[in-house]
């Protein structure tokens, strides 16, 4: 396990690498450490390692959005790791270039403080489950910590920054991040920060740099409205009827998943619509009661109001046998999802889903040229966590 009170060793060709590599102007004093460890620096100046600028695009001056960061949650500049760095500038390039703001409210939403197990006293960040922006991130750095340096505290390496903010000795009591509940404006958030190229190869040194002088975001992202659990109707609770009864009828009027199951394992059986049933607006469908059999009774004796269950399977059946014939071609949809989050975390790929679903007369532009977009992708969600209470609901 590596130790902060031990950094690795700087060859004098490594030195003058470090001149060498991109967002390092000439003008920075960059030093050799002397009795300068990553946890107790000489005054004046500060710790750095080298695969921050190599590997992670680091530059002079800090960012101040990053030490506002550091001010905020008290941690020392050398005390952050290279995967902690690259999930706070991934995500504010990625706000940046959506106008929107970003700070440490922002990150406490979307990702999670831990401390690291390969350096003692190191802090990383790791998305929250769900909320993952920025894919391809490496997970782990081997020897981070070797290849460390000091420079100079003046304008070319902070700029205006008041760097007395930051800790110059590691935080051994950080405060982690709490717990983070999804609101419509974090959904709305999440929505619009994954909507660019958001994997890590994607960030470029120019991507950073333009990110750089764009103006300070100041929007907020379009809310994102959750979708209301289904409830039991008020007259269903009043009734209460048993679940453990097996000969108990349904009481709620919209409970017709027991008494379709049952006609469906009773293909003999007849089936009793409700003539008092008062139809929803939306979905005009009748629940059933199942009837038993009476085998004394003739087919043309039958009760006004009842159907024969084998009639109705037949009659459906020659429906679709009309819908084959007339459809002139089968189209197969193909789909393939392979980001950590669950698919009903994921607006974006769950209305590309939604607009597959549609009958072939039914054309709808793409969803990057959709006028309403938003709207749109909103009630896709609506309608997918609807599509999935009912199913558990009726389950």
């Amino acid at each position: 396990m590596a130790s902060l009170n031990k950094p690795g060793l700087l060859t004098g060709a490594e030195y003058d690498a470090i001149q060498e590599l991109w967002g390092v102007p000439y003008e920075a004093v960059i030093d050799y450490p002397d009795n300068d460890t990553p946890g107790n620096v000489r005054p004046g100046y500060c710790g750095a390692y080298m695969c921050f600028f190599r590997d992670g695009l680091m530059s002079f001056p800090i960012p101040s959005f990053l030490l506002e960061i550091l001010a905020e949650l008290k941690l020392a500049f050398t005390q952050i790791t290279p995967t902690f760095w690259r999930y706070v500038l991934t995500t504010f390039v990625r706000a940046r270039e959506e106008g929107l703001e970003f700070g440490l409210a922002e990150l406490k939403q979307l990702y999670t403080l831990k401390r690291s197990s390969g350096v003692i006293g190191a802090i990383l960040l790791s998305p929250r489950s769900g909320r993952l922006i920025i894919s391809d991130i490496p997970g782990k750095d081997v020897n981070w910590t070797d290849k460390f340096f000091v420079f100079k505290i003046d304008p070319v390496t902070v700029g205006d920054f008041d760097f007395s903010r930051i800790p110059m000795k590691w935080n051994e009591n950080v405060e982690l991040f709490g717990a983070s509940k999804m609101t419509p404006e974090l959904r709305g958030l999440i929505l619009a920060l994954r909507r660019g190229q958001c994997n890590w190869g994607s960030f470029t040194p120019e991507r950073v740099r333009a990110a750089y002088a764009l103006p300070p975001g100041v929007n907020r992202a379009v809310p994102v409205a959750l979708a209301e659990p289904i409830r039991p109707r008020r007259d269903q609770k009043e009734k209460g009827v048993k679940r453990n009864d097996p000969h108990a009828e349904p009481s709620d009027a919209n409970s017709d998943s027991a008494p379709l199951k049952q006609a469906r394992g009773t293909p003999h059986k007849r089936v009793t619509r409700s003539s008092s049933q008062v139809q929803s607006p939306i979905v005009l469908a009748t629940p059933l009661s199942v009837v038993p059999p009476d085998h004394g009774d003739q087919p043309e004796s039958r009760v006004p109001g009842e159907v024969d269950v084998g009639e109705v399977a037949s009659k459906v059946q020659r429906r679709r046998l009309v819908m084959d014939e007339e459809s002139s071609k089968v189209v197969l949809l193909a789909f393939s999802y392979d980001v950590d989050a669950p698919i009903l975390e994921n607006p974006e790929r769950l209305a590309t889903i939604w607009r597959k679903l549609r009958s072939r007369s039914c054309e709808l532009p793409p969803l990057e040229q959709m006028r309403g977009r938003d709207a749109y992708v909103q009630m896709a969600v609506a309608n997918a966590k609807a599509m999935e209470a009912s199913n558990e609901y009726a389950a």
